[in-house]
């Protein structure tokens, strides 16, 4: 993700990815993530560690989503 800002590399996700996992291992990588993550409406898993500065509202209209993990 070091090429991209957040905001674009969730824009050049698919809209039809199902699970989405960032591990940052040793470095301090926290990220805003932008409101466009709420448009992946088919994720069903989200699993975030160490990467997490801020979540949006638009967290919310993920409806398919079962799990949410973020530390």
């Amino acid at each position: 993700m070091a090429l991209y800002g957040t905001e674009e590399f969730i824009n050049s996700l698919p809209k039809t990815i199902t699970r989405l996992e960032i591990i940052a291992k040793g470095a301090e990588l926290k990220f805003k993530f932008p409101q466009t993550i709420g448009e992946l409406t088919n994720l069903t898993a989200i699993h975030l560690v160490g990467c997490v500065l801020s979540l949006p509202d638009s967290i919310c209209n993920l409806q398919k989503t079962t799990i949410l993990v973020f530390t």
